[in-house]
């Protein structure tokens, strides 16, 4: 999913509970907090020498131990102030893929 793709659907969806999926069925536990947002900028040349490079946006989540009975999610808005806190900082690249 492209950053602008993420953004816009937090945007549109402000007042729900944000879950986040690490495999199928298998959700990161309410308790998580964004820890950190990365603009990640990747050069890579593959074993057939094939060259790429390409921008990604990673946020980093971290699930807090002491608040692990915690059942309600990080609401969709509240993420969504994160980000532009993070791109007032550090500008996200709007249509570079996203990597949680």
């Amino acid at each position: 999913m492209k950053t602008q793709e993420f953004l816009s659907l937090l945007e549109n969806h402000k007042e729900k509970g944000l879950l986040f999926e690490y495999q199928p069925s298998n959700f990161v536990k309410a308790s998580y907090h964004i820890t950190e947002v990365k603009n990640i900028h990747i050069e890579a040349v593959d074993c057939g020498a094939r060259s790429d490079a390409w921008e990604e946006t990673l946020i980093q989540l971290w699930e807090s131990p002491s608040e692990k009975h915690k059942k309600t999610f990080m609401m969709a808005s509240k993420a969504l102030s994160i980000l532009k806190r993070v791109d007032k900082m550090r500008p996200l690249t709007p249509g570079c893929r996203g990597k949680i």
